[in-house]
């Protein structure tokens, strides 16, 4: 009977030891399994942030380069918009106390994206130097290729009569007013 005790306690030990082993070693796995759930999500989150990272810096990116290329559409004249060009030129005139009108527009052929502009100011010597020296220095990228100023002196003449006899002609001499006629290129945008 003796022997049938330690058979049985032998066998329980041993199911016992292996009941142990296999409860360690479910623990174990689910442990392991855990981890490895735990460093995915870990990975897929650090991911996520990483994107998001990237995702507002290149939002950044994408509105700093909205406002370089604003800046640079203030350099070139759209020809669709050359109205808004010829406005432009035309305000600089009055600001300026200068009649300013703007002769003719052409694209030229030769030099890639670029207009031709042909502009007659006339108005007092300070003025109109003002506005080919504003002109010149606008933000836009202008290549001045011919300036022409000159001075117009308006005599009239005029004869005095009286109902008897014919007196001499008197001459009346206006103020001097000053033309320039100037041509200058500017650069377009790219016609696409």
């Amino acid at each position: 009977m003796k022997k049938n005790y330690t058979y049985l306690i032998f066998t329980i030990s041993t199911l016992i030891t292996i009941l142990v082993v296999a409860t360690f070693i479910f623990f174990f796995k689910v442990i392991q399994n855990k981890n490895e759930h735990t460093s995915k999500v870990l990975t897929v989150l650090a991911d996520k942030m990483e994107d998001k990272k990237n995702a507002e810096i290149l939002i950044k990116k994408f509105s700093e380069i909205e406002s370089v290329e604003d800046e640079l559409n203030l350099h070139f004249v759209d020809p669709a918009k050359i109205d808004t060009f010829v406005d432009y030129l035309e305000k600089l005139g009055l600001n300026n106390n200068v009649e300013l009108s703007v002769k003719n527009v052409e694209i030229l052929s030769k030099i890639k994206d670029t207009l031709l502009i042909k502009v007659s100011i006339t108005g007092s010597f300070i003025n109109v130097m003002r506005v080919i020296y504003l002109i010149e220095n606008t933000p836009y990228n202008i290549s001045l290729t011919q300036a022409f100023v000159n001075k117009e002196i308006k005599t009239i003449e005029t004869t005095e009569t009286t109902e008897t006899e014919t007196k001499g002609i008197k001459k009346e001499i206006k103020p001097l007013v000053w033309q320039a006629d100037i041509s200058f290129n500017i650069l377009s945008l790219p016609q696409l």
